[in-house]
């Protein structure tokens, strides 16, 4: 008897040991490490709660609201919005991301990314918003060729996240937040 269970435990060691790696991406990268609730500040002192849940075909989906407060005395604060999803896709080996706001239905990010398994996790893309300027009838649709989203894991409680547009084969920051993970409320409050 103790032969046998001394087989099977080697014979359990060497199929764990010999298998081939059949890790999904949420089981060895930090993109769930999102899911929760967090508080962002940027370098710009605008502020933000991002809240990430994971949806039922296992996307990552997330709202971010945020409010830019102005130094200057004579503008008024901007708040808004942005909804996005993280899907991942098993046979390219690669997350989705898209990120919207609700109140200008012409705005879309865009874009891909591997797996967050290093510090730095940089997914990139496009941005798309279509706006009437004053005086002209014909809505112009703006291409930003190229963003990049950099998130840098920090812990499983801090990260940074910044955003960066290509001009003319330079990549230039956009923005910069470092987000803190907060407990989510209690159920019913």
């Amino acid at each position: 008897m103790r032969r046998l269970w001394v087989g099977l435990q080697i014979v359990a060691i060497a199929a764990v040991a010999g298998s081939p790696a059949t890790a999904r991406a949420e089981d060895v990268d930090h993109v769930t490490a999102l899911i929760g609730t967090w508080a962002c500040e940027s370098e710009a002192q605008s502020t933000a709660i991002n809240h990430f849940v994971r949806n039922a075909d296992g996307s990552i989906a997330y709202t971010i609201r945020y409010r830019n407060d102005t130094p200057q005395p004579d503008r008024r604060a901007i708040e808004g919005e942005f909804d996005g999803v993280f899907r991942f896709d098993e046979q390219l080996g690669t997350w989705h991301w898209t990120s919207t706001k609700p109140a200008n239905a012409t705005f879309i990010e865009e874009g891909t990314g591997s797996p967050w398994t290093a510090t730095d996790w940089v997914v990139e893309g496009t941005e798309k918003e279509t706006k009437l300027h004053a005086g002209s009838l014909v809505p112009v649709t703006y291409v930003r060729e190229k963003i990049r989203m950099i998130h840098t894991y920090l812990s499983n409680s801090l990260f940074e996240r910044e955003f960066d547009v290509e001009r003319h084969g330079t990549w230039l920051r956009s923005s910069r937040s470092t987000c803190l993970r907060i407990p989510d409320p209690p159920p019913g409050t």
